[in-house]
């Protein structure tokens, strides 16, 4: 939703220039409701044949996590310009390693 809070200012969305506040974040969240609820059946979607192809759910979940924690720093250094520091790197590594090491124990297990 960045790019609505970044268009609020000038009451635009796609170059369209709008009268209220309220009339932008209505547009805006038109165009972004269909778009965020194919990202969450995507979502549940991966979730389901994850857990079908693993059958661990935590397996699952380490890997929306370290999804999350890889992208976050990527997407913050796209938009804002921003260099991740230490912290952020750190917590991708922390992330992929427990990615890798639940997978290995994942196997083990079963």
């Amino acid at each position: 939703m960045y790019w609505v809070t970044k268009n609020s200012h000038t009451l635009t969305v796609f170059n369209f220039q709008l009268s209220s506040v309220w009339t932008c974040w209505f547009l805006s969240l038109l165009v972004a409701t269909p778009i965020l609820s194919i990202a969450n059946y995507a979502f549940g979607a991966t979730f389901y044949f994850g857990y079908e192809s693993y059958k661990s759910a935590w397996l699952i979940f380490l890997s929306y996590v370290a999804a999350q924690t890889v992208t976050v720093p990527v997407m913050i250094w796209v938009w804002f310009g921003e260099i991740p520091t230490k912290g952020p790197l750190v917590g991708v590594i922390f992330a992929l390693l427990g990615l890798l090491i639940a997978n290995d124990l994942s196997h083990i297990v079963s």
